[in-house]
């Protein structure tokens, strides 16, 4: 590992270790911050152990219609196109064991069920019972679940806004290419006109979550404005976790964590910075940046020197 440019050092990876230990090495993402490495549950963003991630999990992996039955209705019900959960919700229903008080006093979900699927297609049943399972699980968040939110009132713009007189604005987008493991991020600096004041392009070879990416694209561009002192820009970005993440004060122990901490750590040196929540809508310079990031390895552009379709998408923005 390059201590100085906190990066690892690819070649001496390879060097050291055979072709899959060495990728499972440079897929992880490295941090500024110095931490300790400890243990973390990778099912989960914060990095903690989670029963409800266990489960989930579990289901995943359990084999659809491991309870056989003859009747009709059962079989449409194990032979449903549709996740285990979703099967589980129906048999809860029409089994009259949904864990609520009500259920023994009105137990007509099995007979509704079973004449709408009698009535309709076969695809319409898959359909009918996913949205069955989204309205119990949209009633219990409203039931159970607290609403505790970190948006505030300049996020989830739905079309490009100017920053302030003398204030630039940076859009982050990532994208990820499956077809050879690569994935980017790119950073777009505007100014109050919605001019392009300058954009740089990173592109990786590693398999990553395109969340992940989301992090390391924000990181950078934070990092961006502490190199250019560039004190009252807003960072945006349409990945809610990464948004959501910097602005909990929850440990979060994972790779996307240590990301999110130095984050934290550089906004911290820095005054009058900020990272909002924007709709995809919004960052439409940004996202065609990212999806040429490809061919564009690693490059910081000016408006001079930007390609035309991309100068295109600027004027449109702004007008």
């Amino acid at each position: 590992m390059s201590t100085r440019d906190v990066a690892w050092d690819v070649d001496l990876v390879h060097d050291l270790f055979n072709d899959w230990d060495a990728n499972l090495i440079l897929s992880i993402p490295l941090s500024s911050s110095r931490e300790r490495d400890v243990w973390f549950w990778c099912l989960e963003k914060t990095g903690h152990f989670l029963v409800k991630s266990t489960y989930k999990l579990l289901q995943m992996q359990k084999e659809a219609g491991a309870q056989p039955n003859n009747s009709d209705f059962w079989n449409y019900i194990w032979k449903l196109h549709a996740p285990p959960k979703v099967k589980d919700l129906v048999w809860r229903a029409t089994s009259d064991c949904l864990p609520t008080k009500n259920v023994i006093e009105i137990s007509a979900c099995a007979g509704w069920l079973e004449a709408m699927f009698k009535q309709v297609e076969k695809a319409k049943r898959d359909d009918i019972a996913v949205l069955c399972w989204a309205l119990w699980k949209t009633r219990n968040e409203l039931l159970l679940v607290p609403t505790t939110t970190f948006l505030i009132e300049e996020d989830g713009w739905e079309t490009w806004q100017r920053p302030p007189a003398t204030k630039l604005k940076i859009n982050v987008d990532a994208a990820t290419f499956d077809n050879n493991g690569t994935f980017s991020f790119v950073c777009v600096a505007r100014d109050a006109n919605g001019s392009l004041v300058e954009a740089i392009t990173r592109c990786q070879t590693r398999n990553t979550t395109l969340e992940l990416a989301e992090a390391m694209g924000v990181r950078e561009a934070i990092s961006w404005i502490k190199q250019k002192a560039w004190y009252g820009t807003v960072v945006e970005t349409d990945c809610l976790s990464v948004v959501q993440a910097i602005r909990s004060n929850l440990p979060f122990l994972s790779y996307f964590g240590s990301i999110i901490s130095d984050c934290k750590l550089f906004l911290e040196q820095m005054r009058d910075v900020s990272v909002n929540f924007i709709r995809r809508s919004t960052k439409r310079v940004a996202h065609s940046l990212a999806r040429a990031s490809y061919f564009v390895v690693d490059r910081t552009l000016r408006s001079n020197d930007v390609f035309i379709e991309l100068l295109h998408v600027i004027v449109n923005d702004c007008s």
